[in-house]
């Protein structure tokens, strides 16, 4: 009977400590800070708490993680989310994001399709149409997020019109490379 009441005076003493409070005391720092590499607090929403927790439990998280006990890493992982452990994340694009007309194949074009155009893999591309002196006027022209990660990890490849990049979680998409639709 006392084993009972302690555990249950134990849960309650992590249930108090909530997500906010672990948050403050274990990741702010850096995440808040203004750390090179460690995503902003409003960056976790984007996620399900299933993938912040395992990047705290198996991921690059893991060596930052140790100190919090998994009820505390589970606090925070919803907290960061905004979404409760099991709850399903949203990774379909809205309308305005898919191409409206399937983009016409172009292989006229100079072809980006691996690290490197030489074996050097100097990532030097013949007839790319601006120069290093043009490099500081050019402009974003669409940027691309993947649904629920928080980082690339595939080089993309360019071929008949089209950007083609893998996700951290295994899918591969197609964007066309003049205007970012999917």
């Amino acid at each position: 009977m006392r084993q009972i009441i302690l555990c249950a005076a134990l849960c309650f003493s992590l249930r108090a400590q909530d997500g906010a409070t672990l948050y403050q005391r274990n990741c702010a720092s850096c995440h808040d800070g203004g750390l090179d590499r460690a995503p902003v607090r409003d960056a976790f929403k984007a996620m399900s708490a299933e993938r912040v927790l395992a990047a705290m439990e198996t991921g690059p998280m893991i060596t930052m993680a140790l100190r919090l006990r998994a009820p505390e890493r589970r606090t925070v992982a919803e907290y960061l989310s905004g979404k409760s452990i099991g709850q399903p994340l949203v990774t379909t694009f809205p309308p305005q994001a898919m191409c409206s007309a399937t983009p016409a194949e172009d292989f006229s074009k100079a072809l980006w399709n691996g690290w490197g155009m030489n074996l050097n893999n100097t990532r030097f591309q013949d007839g790319a149409g601006f120069t290093a002196a043009d490099v500081p006027r050019l402009k974003v022209k669409w940027a691309f997020g993947f649904p629920g990660e928080m980082q690339a990890n595939a080089q993309p490849t360019i071929a008949g019109g089209r950007v083609f990049v893998g996700s951290p979680s295994g899918k591969v998409y197609s964007l066309s490379a003049a205007t970012g639709c999917v």
